[in-house]
Formats: structure tokens, sequence, C-alpha cells
């Protein structure tokens, strides 16, 4: 008997949105296990430790192990490692590691240094339109996460409904 392969759902296009600042660094992730004890860290490519790093940010990790532990939680969480020496630098002297999922970080403050969440730049119905003048507002007033860095990356449009992210680079 041949087995039954559905067809995928239709997602709708005008959906609720976040859209944040993209940031111009290294993607890596913290994953914390469901007691919310133990964790590892990986760049986009690879599992690391302080011992065999990327950029840093599991000697970062490491080096805020307690901290991070108890404001993040079990779960696995995604984010930009940006800054000093990090893709556009945006002129930080430090690091900074910004978690992806706005709906359970917005708003959240953090005991860990450098610690923080993509700045949400729109929430709401999706429109061509919205996205638009949310790029033309971050190109024109610089970044959110770094005000005065006038040469941001561009934005990220997540569709809530779905989970799916797309980017909108600036320089391409």
């Amino acid at each position: 008997m041949p087995e039954l392969k559905e067809y995928p759902k239709t997602t709708r296009l005008y959906s609720p949105v976040t859209i944040s600042e993209k940031l111009d660094g290294s993607c890596c992730s913290v994953l914390i296990d469901d007691l919310g004890k133990e964790f590892y860290c990986q760049s986009k490519s690879k599992i690391i430790t302080p011992q065999d790093d990327y950029k840093g940010f599991a000697k970062w990790v490491e080096d805020n192990k307690e901290t991070i532990l108890e404001d993040l939680g079990p779960g696995d969480h995604y984010g930009e490692f940006y800054g000093a020496g990090l893709g556009r630098s945006y002129g930080l002297k430090e690091k900074y590691f910004a978690l992806f999922n706005t709906r359970r970080f917005s708003g959240a403050t953090f005991k860990t240094p450098n610690l923080q969440v993509v700045p949400i730049l729109y929430e709401g119905p999706f429109t061509d339109d919205i996205v638009q003048e949310t790029c033309e507002k971050l190109a024109d007033f610089g970044s959110v996460a770094v005000p005065g860095f006038m040469r941001p990356e561009g934005v990220c449009v997540f569709w809530t409904h779905d989970n799916t992210i797309k980017k909108v680079p600036f320089d391409k």
C-alpha cells in the first residue's frame, strides 16, 4: 500500500510579522538542556568550546555561565555575536550577543553583560510598503542596536505564524 504524502500547508503572505535589525557579526548559539543546568555552544557550522573557539564566543559563554543559565533557561538560543572585530564592528570595543527570539525575550532584563535582543523595528501586519518604510528609516537614521552607527546591514522579517524568516540586506 503506498504511503499518503500530504501537500504542505499554504501559509498566508499578509500575516503578522516582526521586523528586526539584521546585525553583522557571527551567528552563534547556546543550547541549554531541559533542566537548565548544562549547555554547549555552536557556531553556524560546528560545536565550539573555549579550547576550540569561534571568535571568542565559547569563552564569553563560559565566562558568564552562571548568569547565562539564569537569564536564558532551557532551550536553543540563537543570536548574532557582533561588535569588536566581527563583521562591521560597529565602532565597538566589546562584543555583544543579540538573541533572535524576540517573542520570548523582548523587554527582558539580563544579568549577563553584553547579552541583549535584536532590536524590533516593527510588529504588525506584513505589507511590502511597511518593509520598504522600515528599511528606509533604518538606512536614514542608522543602527538601533548601536546608535550613531550609520551603516546598518539590513532587516530580518519574521513571520510569526509559521516561524519563517527572510532577510533584506542593504549592500546587495
